[in-house]
């Protein structure tokens, strides 16, 4: 079903040296737990959160997927030490990190959780990002 009822609309907002863009909207869908009931339907909130700094732009989202097409066009990679450098410093130490929905596909590894003494050298290796074409 499509989304209707956009609770909010924000579009290139200024935040210190950083844009951002949001859009929060509602529809109705059939639960996947209820298959076969046209009858019942459930309220979903979903939201896309766009932040742009520098060359790169982050992406949040929730019940929304990005285009394929969309993505191979206008986003690529950047490197796991590029996002490394961007999350820590030399004297930074980890012992926990939960990664969720770190990937624009919807086939892909919903959540994973690094545990240990030390994750310093391990955080940059797991993350996904992406960033502008230019």
């Amino acid at each position: 079903m499509s989304p209707s009822n956009n609770l909010f609309s924000l579009v290139r907002q200024p935040q210190g040296a950083s844009i951002w863009s949001a859009l929060c909207f509602q529809f109705d869908k059939i639960p996947a737990f209820l298959p076969g009931t046209g009858d019942v339907t459930d309220r979903v909130t979903g939201y896309l959160l766009f932040v742009e700094h520098r060359d790169h732009v982050a992406i949040f989202k929730s019940q929304i997927d990005v285009p394929a097409n969309f993505a191979k066009r206008h986003l690529q990679r950047i490197g796991a030490q590029d996002v490394d450098r961007g999350l820590t410093s030399k004297d930074s130490v980890f012992s926990q990190v939960r990664l969720r929905h770190m990937t624009l596909s919807q086939f892909a590894l919903r959540s994973k959780t690094l545990e240990g003494d030390n994750l310093q050298n391990n955080v940059g290796n797991y993350i996904n990002s992406q960033v502008p074409k230019k």
